[in-house]
């Protein structure tokens, strides 16, 4: 599969973890959509790091 065939929505959750990976954290992305697939949330791991723009940490 190509990148560009990815949907739109798997593709911003696969920035998501791409970012987190890139900070030093798990590469974990998470997107939410609604019914008719507008994002509503997003967020990433925040293992290493406190991160003030993510709403999904993990809990130790």
């Amino acid at each position: 599969m190509k990148w560009s065939e990815v949907p739109y929505v798997w593709q911003e959750c696969f920035q998501e973890a791409w970012t987190s990976f890139q900070e030093g954290s798990r590469p974990v992305g998470s997107i939410i959509v609604n019914g008719v697939g507008d994002i509503v949330a997003r967020g990433k791991s925040a293992t290493f790091k406190n991160l003030s723009d993510s709403v999904i940490s993990q809990m130790n």
